[in-house]
């Protein structure tokens, strides 16, 4: 079964700051694969941030997503720049 992407809407603020149109298009194909298999797209993030996934885009961003086994949702949470991301940790 196949999970359900949701977007919050910071996530979709932040994709429509960062990304043009051709970017966002990618993005959402990248995202297509998070619904068969969301663990293995990306990482799991640890300590204070355990529980968070992230995939990289485009080799300056971060995406990070929250996937809930139980209810096969993946809530997609953030989309930044490396640098921001990495202060996040």
């Amino acid at each position: 079964m196949s999970y359900r992407i949701i977007h919050t809407p910071e996530f979709d603020e932040q994709i429509l700051k960062l990304f043009n149109k051709s970017q966002r298009i990618i993005l959402y194909k990248k995202m297509g694969e998070l619904r068969e298999f969301p663990e293995s797209v990306g990482k799991s993030l640890r300590y204070d941030l355990a529980g968070i996934y992230q995939f990289y885009f485009l080799h300056r961003y971060r995406i990070w997503y929250h996937i809930d086994f139980e209810k096969k949702e993946v809530w997609m949470i953030s989309a930044m720049h490396k640098k921001d991301a990495e202060r996040q940790y």
